[in-house]
């Protein structure tokens, strides 16, 4: 039986119960008004009974009329009382049927009775009437009783009958309860248990106990449910312990390959920077011979050289000093990435103060308006970083140098740490960024705005060392501004390393 349908019972005996119950109080109610309202009618009819049978002796006194209008008057009274009086069955059918023919012949008498005359000889036949009148009398007294009797003992008799018939049906229905409250019991109560201990298994990772299915109901497909999910989960975590031993072992495996392509790496870099380190030094000799060799024709020729011949001179010595400070940018651009990281608090905004005075007394015959926010801190290599803030502020101050009113701003950015230099200096075209960070790449002229190209190079490897990225945004004639993000002040040596 599926639980449902078995709710769906109980539901239907207890509702059935109450409405029997009811039905049972019910008619024990309307069985009692029926008694008591039989009895009623029937002590009122052998009242007036009563009361009549004493009138027929008035009849010879001074006050025969007033009994024989009393006489009437309850004789009228009585007849719709008795018409009403209830039979239930043959006999009480029979004496109701008598009574109302006693009454009938007791009316007749009465009214033979009270036209009689008052003289002696009529006085014997007066008599004979009165004797019947009180027989008759008598009898339908007597009758009335019999029929009360007999309604009482059945009345009590029915009554008795529907108690026993409801307590035996309660009983039943008590029993009937008890086997739906054992069905429920062993079909639901019993079950939700069972899939309780299962579920705490579950829960304590026990996933290897099957789940006991028993039945053929609504728990029974839920226990199939938590069965097919316990499997499941169990071919998952499986499959999952196998796949984490499989990545523990690729993971040690990418481990000792990053490890053998970081070594490689490093030996690399070292013989790389050493190739650079020797090349720069190597070249350092050959330039100094170029412009010693190129002074020394100046000032022993000078006089007698021709006009080309001292252009070509000039522009040798000019590009051999060119080439000594791309060679002074290589070794720069190498140590922002060979150096050793430190990990310093570093107050962005007096950093940026002392760069920019440097700055101004270098070059007093500038006036430039410079805005920088105080309280900027952030974490970081406080030489390297200095580096960033110098490239920056310096391009900055040479790109403004044909900007009438030129301005600089050092500011961080709301809700993130970027830090920024912003000027309205000659700007730059959107469409050539990407050259922006790369080494020896330039956006103007060598004769407009000099330079070798190194610098934004070098902030953008040192920024990316520290975790961070760099982002420009510029217009032609409007200005620039370059931006690089550093972890804040309160962040801890072991997070950035």
């Amino acid at each position: 039986m599926h639980i449902r349908r078995t709710l769906q019972i109980s539901t239907a005996v207890s509702i059935g119960s109450v409405v029997l119950l009811a039905a049972a109080i019910t008619v024990l109610q309307i069985m009692d008004t029926h008694h008591v309202t039989a009895t009623t009618q029937m002590h009122a009819a052998a009242r007036k009974i009563s009361l009549m049978r004493g009138l027929p002796d008035e009849l010879s006194g001074a006050s025969r009329q007033r009994a024989a209008l009393q006489w009437r008057i309850q004789y009228a009274e009585l007849a719709p009382i008795l018409m009403t009086l209830p039979s239930v069955d043959g006999k009480t059918r029979s004496l109701k049927s008598r009574i109302l023919d006693e009454n009938a012949a007791v009316g007749t008498l009465f009214d033979n009775l009270s036209n009689m005359s008052q003289d002696a000889s009529a006085m014997e036949s007066a008599v004979i009437i009165a004797a019947q009148l009180d027989v008759r009398t008598t009898s339908m007294v007597s009758d009335i009783l019999a029929m009360n009797d007999i309604m009482t003992v059945r009345f009590f008799s029915q009554k008795q009958w529907l108690r026993v018939t409801t307590v035996a049906f309660f009983t039943i229905l008590a029993g009937a309860i008890a086997g739906l409250q054992h069905v429920l019991y062993r079909r639901v109560i019993r079950p939700i248990v069972r899939l309780e201990k299962s579920s705490v298994m579950l829960t304590s990772g026990k996933l290897d106990e099957p789940i006991e299915i028993v039945g053929n109901d609504e728990i029974t497909s839920l226990a199939r449910s938590f069965e097919a999910m316990r499997v499941s989960l169990r071919d998952r975590l499986r499959d999952l312990a196998a796949a984490k031993i499989l990545i523990k072992e690729e993971n040690e495996k990418l481990a000792q390959r990053v490890e053998e392509r970081t070594s490689e790496l490093k030996a690399a870099n070292l013989e790389l920077d050493s190739f650079a380190y020797a090349v720069a030094h190597d070249l350092r000799a050959p330039l100094r011979a170029i412009n010693g060799f190129s002074r020394a024709l100046k000032e022993d020729l000078g006089e007698h050289l021709t006009g080309d011949a001292r252009v070509d001179l000039d522009q040798i010595n000019l590009a051999s000093l060119r080439m000594g400070e791309l060679i002074d940018g290589l070794l720069v651009l190498s140590r922002s990435t060979r150096a050793e990281l430190r990990h310093d608090t570093i107050d962005l905004s007096a950093m940026a103060n002392g760069i920019l005075a440097e700055l101004a007394h270098a070059d007093p015959q500038r006036e430039i308006a410079c805005e920088i926010e105080p309280g900027l801190t952030a974490r970081g290599d406080a030489r390297m970083i200095d580096t960033v803030l110098r490239n920056l502020l310096e391009n900055a101050w040479k790109y403004t140098l044909h900007t009438p009113q030129p301005s600089i701003r050092f500011y961080a950015e709301p809700g993130n740490h970027f830090f920024c230099v912003a000027d309205n200096g000659a700007g730059f075209d959107m469409a050539h960024a990407g050259k922006l960070f790369q080494p020896f790449q330039r956006l103007h002229r060598q004769e407009e705005f000099p330079g070798t190209g190194i610098g934004l190079a070098t902030v953008s490897r040192i920024v990316l060392r520290h975790g961070g990225v760099m982002k420009a945004e510029g217009l032609p004639g409007k200005g620039a501004t370059f931006c690089f993000s550093l972890p804040p002040a309160d962040t801890t040596k072991k997070e950035l390393t």
